[in-house]
């Protein structure tokens, strides 16, 4: 029972849609993560305190 990749990422969406849209990102920026965490540090400082 093989699901074409199309429908497959379609049952992703529906089923899990931030899982989904975390995968896709991954995807995009996954090679530039640490270059844009910086930035990212630097613009959301509320974020970044947890330990």
């Amino acid at each position: 029972d093989h699901i074409p990749e199309v429908m497959q990422d379609k049952l992703d969406m529906i089923r899990d849609p931030d899982e989904y849209k975390r995968k896709m990102l991954d995807q995009i920026y996954g090679r530039t993560r640490r270059v844009l965490t910086s930035p990212a540090a630097v613009l959301t400082p509320k974020n970044k305190p947890k330990r």
